[in-house]
């Protein structure tokens, strides 16, 4: 069980991070267009468990899909579907997740993207698989004079409280 909550955390962390990076002009655009695929993954420890990994991507004009499946040395399945699409109208990403642990709870998370004149906003709404809740509200604001990129962050977290936070990032680019 805290395995599947670390992984689940460092999956989300990971997300966060991939996104950020996205916004200061890294990540997918840097590595080209994202593609279909289909991927197994077979992990042996050296006490002889064996983990397997399959995941699906199929990816359409306007975003992706992405389910996997996990299975564990006790033969347990997790499952995880991932779907993206982008509102080139409305300047939107939407991304949902959804799965099931080794236990068979189930876990989901809506986040929604879009783009202003000099940022982002973000929601996400998570529900984790001990059922509770967490939202999260972000406003970025991007000063490319300045090198900066503005977090105003709103964290309900399960328990009711509202936790508020401003993050700035400063990201200097050398230039040949």
């Amino acid at each position: 069980m805290k395995t599947t909550l670390m992984v689940l955390g460092c999956a989300v962390l990971l997300g966060s991070n991939l996104a950020q990076a996205r916004e200061h002009g890294l990540g997918r655009g840097h590595h080209g267009p994202r593609q279909s695929y289909t991927q197994d993954t077979t992990r042996t420890l050296s006490d002889g468990r064996v983990f397997k990994h399959h995941t699906e991507q199929t990816v359409s004009a306007n975003g992706f899909q992405r389910n996997s499946t996990m299975t564990n040395p006790e033969g347990k399945t997790a499952t995880r579907l991932v779907t993206g699409t982008r509102d080139p109208e409305t300047n939107t990403f939407t991304k949902k997740v959804e799965g099931t642990t080794f236990e068979g709870k189930t876990y989901s998370r809506d986040v929604t993207t879009q783009k202003t004149s000099d940022g982002y906003t973000r929601e996400m709404d998570a529900t984790g698989p001990n059922g509770k809740t967490k939202h999260r509200e972000v406003v970025a604001t991007v000063d490319k004079d300045a090198g900066t990129l503005t977090r105003d962050i709103e964290v309900t977290k399960p328990n009711g409280q509202v936790v508020e936070k401003t993050v700035t990032t400063t990201r200097k680019v050398d230039k040949p």
